[in-house]
């Protein structure tokens, strides 16, 4: 009771440690834990929220872990933030090691080794999401062609996008993203035919 007249005063630091001392005396209170879940993500306290996600999936009987790659995931950002690249990739990892088509784990990687001029290490990532999530390739194309550029084998598009229709014809972006290199190229009839 005492915790949740606490979080009803917005009192967040009090409700916390209540919550902390119901937990300890009742470890698989699902409504203690839940409520610890919140405040810890409302306060962007991203390794906590995972434990206490860890015991309500637990409580729940939820055998899945694929829910907390949330959590991996957001505290990377906090370390992407700060420019801890190297830091920030171990987590967005451990996110995808949590849930294999988490595609904005794939996303993060690719970008924190281009912070680092890593062009051929984030190509080679987000190629990995293109095998793993193909419906989601679209995510990483304009990533892909600007990394490719950079790198000089900007012609490599053309393969990468075929690729993708081949294991997902419906995605659009792709189509539009191959369009484009062939119009740039002169060759108007196949970008038609793509469009």
């Amino acid at each position: 009771q005492l915790a949740s007249d606490y979080l009803a005063m917005n009192e967040l630091t009090t409700a916390e440690s209540a919550l902390k001392e119901l937990v300890s005396l009742d470890p698989h209170n699902h409504w203690a834990h839940s409520n610890r879940l919140k405040l810890f993500e409302r306060a962007g306290k991203w390794e906590e929220a995972y434990e206490a996600a860890e015991h309500v999936l637990k409580i729940e009987g939820n055998k899945s872990r694929k829910p907390l790659a949330r959590y991996k995931y957001q505290h990377g950002e906090q370390l992407f933030k700060a420019r801890e690249y190297h830091k920030a990739r171990v987590l967005y990892k451990e996110a995808i090691g949590l849930d294999p088509s988490f595609v904005p784990a794939f996303v993060a990687v690719g970008d924190a080794y281009c912070e680092e001029q890593r062009f051929e290490d984030a190509v080679n990532f987000w190629l990995r999401l293109v095998e793993a999530v193909p419906e989601q390739a679209h995510e990483v194309i304009d990533r892909l062609k600007d990394a490719l550029f950079i790198l000089g084998r900007f012609g490599d598009i053309v393969g990468i996008c075929q690729t993708i229709l081949d294991k997902y014809p419906k995605n659009i972006e792709v189509r539009r993203a191959l369009a484009e290199f062939h119009i740039k190229k002169g060759d108007l009839d196949v970008a038609q035919e793509m469009l």
